[in-house]
């Protein structure tokens, strides 16, 4: 069965009015990852030492004689951060003082003749889906504002997301769940990915388009060159999640905003279901399967298309009662 990540809601339900309040996301590997309270809204994570401990002692089960590529797959601690920060539920160190400057450059009205603001993001923050918080934001305090997109950061997206594991893959026993993986996008190749789905969806809800050059400059400095073409008739502010390309870009005179990554995870975070649906449909992209309470989802199978990815589908697994419940509640919602 396929769900979209919107779609999670649905199996959140199932899974609730089948008697469970409490979510665990489990990797074979390590087993919980992390853990959602759905009653009290709150989601914590196993800590990055725990982690750490778990992962070497699987890999010291699994031997020396295992395929490398194999073992690339398995994520590393900062995963745990990477997939609540990417999800929105570990939210940005500045996300008060981004909402702050948001507000006040999109102040202006483009109905009552002033300059019309747009925004514009580099690689990294669309691979981190940093966009989300930023629209929200607009949203949420109904600003005027319009989206750009630079082709040159498809481009990079690209060239990061075009690579694949083997066609002939044969995990180990240990690794059975990786089976499904074969000729798929590799682990870091899955995150730009997102970031290429997020680069869609800006060009879905008419985001104004700048090409780039075919120029061998450095690819960040390209990419700024190609905003500066808005300048003259717009507003514009630059969105980044790198501190190369912010420096970069401030030092070409350009408005941009820094997005900056929390460094530690907090013992615990409130969460939402949607919130909760994000989480599961991140991790389960970051780590290729996941276990919500003995549902396996996985956020990669053999034969994911370009389709699926765009429309953030996961593959489940899932029997007995939960099974009933889910069918019946996307019957609801499909009539």
């Amino acid at each position: 069965m396929l769900l979209s990540r919107e779609r999670l809601l649905v199996l959140l339900n199932a899974l609730y009015y089948c008697g469970t309040e409490n979510i665990e996301l489990s990797y074979p590997p390590v087993d919980m990852i992390f853990y959602i309270d759905l009653k009290k809204k709150e989601a914590r994570a196993i800590s990055s030492k725990e982690y750490g401990k778990k992962l070497s002692e699987f890999k010291e089960k699994l031997g020396k004689d295992v395929d490398p590529v194999c073992i690339s797959e398995l994520p590393n601690s900062n995963a745990l951060k990477d997939c609540l920060y990417i999800s929105g539920v570990l939210k940005p160190k500045n996300i008060s003082e981004i909402e702050t400057e948001l507000i006040q450059l999109a102040k202006k009205d483009p109905m009552k003749g002033d300059r019309l603001l747009l925004i514009g993001f580099d690689t990294n923050a669309l691979r981190r889906r940093v966009n989300i918080y930023i629209q929200k934001i607009l949203i949420e305090n109904r600003l005027k504002a319009r989206f750009c997109h630079s082709s040159l950061i498809f481009d990079e997206l690209f060239r990061q997301y075009d690579k694949k594991l083997p066609y002939e893959w044969y995990p180990p026993e240990a690794l059975s769940f990786m089976k499904n993986f074969s000729n798929q996008s590799i682990r870091d190749a899955r995150l730009a990915r997102l970031g290429a789905v997020e680069y869609k969806k800006l060009k879905d809800v008419h985001s104004q388009e700048v090409k780039g050059d075919d120029s061998k400059d450095n690819p960040d400095l390209k990419i700024v060159k190609s905003y500066e073409s808005l300048k003259t008739e717009n507003d514009l502010l630059l969105i980044s999640g790198d501190k190369n390309f912010h420096d970069l870009a401030q030092a070409k005179g350009m408005k941009i905003i820094e997005v900056k990554e929390p460094h530690e995870v907090p013992s615990s975070i409130p969460i939402s279901w949607e919130g909760a649906c994000d989480l599961i449909f991140v991790a389960a992209v970051c780590f290729g399967m996941i276990n919500v309470n003995g549902v396996k989802v996985y956020g990669v199978w053999g034969g994911k298309d370009v389709n699926n990815w765009n429309k953030e589908e996961l593959k489940i697994e899932i029997e007995g009662g939960s099974k009933i419940k889910l069918d019946r509640f996307n019957r609801i919602i499909s009539d």
